[in-house]
């Protein structure tokens, strides 16, 4: 399935921003994780930010 998903995004075909509900750091990434896991606040995806 990466292989596919990945040049959509690489070739900007899809706007998949519109699914990452929560921007945090990459250092909360633990945190991120309990979000979306449990679908804490409605979270359908995580973006992590360096």
């Amino acid at each position: 399935m990466m292989k596919e998903l990945v040049p959509m995004v690489q070739n900007k075909k899809y706007d998949f921003t519109s699914i990452i509900t929560h921007r945090i750091s990459l250092s909360e990434g633990e945190r991120g994780y309990d979000i979306f896991a449990n679908k804490k606040d409605n979270c359908l995806k995580v973006g992590l930010k360096v």
